[in-house]
């Protein structure tokens, strides 16, 4: 078994040796620092910042001494696990994270990024596929569940949409790769956490076409219709209907690989908008 540690942040924070669950030692704004750090790994947080955060109601001497105590104890905490650990420089604390360590995080971002770049329609390479996948497992959960600072929220809806192009990715390589049971249990997962993806809706409604459930497809439309309705007041996006008449008449539907019409229409954008 792999003896590299990692840090979790997508679900309840963890440090974790060759995936399993560790006791930090650590509690109250110890463990508070170590989280933020975590989130601002690649980049560190200047110390008033964390001053701000973590010791708001103390004056600046007592809240300087309070995180130097904090930082210390981070230190001793990590000091056993290879890759990781604490720097100071300047006014800025950072926590390093350098290989064998990772950050949950970090992988996710870096194999979206991978596989945004692989040409478009194509299915991507084995490897490829293995760390999108790999990722994934290890990115299921909410970004620090159960922690509700004010500095959370921006990184949860952050970390939620990347985690959802990553099941994106991952149901176009197995459309194009014609596994469409696989495509939609993607789609499927995708639409679970926002039904609200319109284009990621018609998506799934061809990939049921595709896959031989034409009368699935139409479910699909009248169930996005109803929602949109009941919810917003509003109607599908015509490329959602267009698809919707192409499969009702069994007609040709756009092969999964190329422009399809829907991946860039975002009409409740414009409804926020307005």
């Amino acid at each position: 078994m792999s003896t590299d540690a990692s840090i979790t942040l997508m679900g309840p924070f963890a440090l974790r040796l060759g995936g399993l669950r560790q006791p930090l030692h650590l509690a109250g704004n110890s463990l508070r620092l170590l989280m933020l750090l975590a989130a601002h790994h690649d980049r560190g947080v200047r110390r008033d910042r964390l001053i701000d955060v973590i010791f708001p109601e103390q004056d600046a001497g007592r809240a300087a001494s309070a995180l130097n105590t904090a930082v210390w104890r981070i230190k001793n905490c990590l000091a056993p696990h290879e890759g990781l650990g604490i720097e100071c420089i300047d006014a800025v604390v950072r926590l390093r994270v350098t290989p064998p360590a990772c950050v949950d995080t970090q992988r996710i971002e870096a194999a979206v990024l991978a596989a945004t770049a692989a040409p478009p329609g194509a299915a991507l390479d084995c490897a490829l596929r293995r760390e999108l996948i790999l990722a994934v497992e290890g990115g299921r959960g909410v970004f620090l569940e159960g922690v509700n600072e004010h500095w959370v929220l921006p990184l949860r809806e952050r970390y939620s949409a990347v985690y959802i192009e990553a099941l994106t990715l991952l149901m176009r390589d197995a459309a194009a790769r014609s596994e469409f049971e696989r495509a939609l249990t993607h789609g499927r997962e995708i639409l679970g956490l926002d039904p609200f993806r319109e284009g990621m809706q018609c998506e799934v409604m061809w990939l049921y076409f595709a896959n031989g459930q034409r009368v699935q497809a139409l479910r699909q439309f009248r169930s996005l219709e109803a929602l949109l309705k009941e919810e917003l007041g509003i109607e599908p996006i015509p490329e959602a209907r267009a698809l919707f008449e192409s499969i009702r008449r069994a007609a040709p539907v756009p092969p999964p690989g190329g422009a399809m019409p829907w991946r860039s229409a975002d009409p409740l954008s414009a409804l926020r908008e307005g």
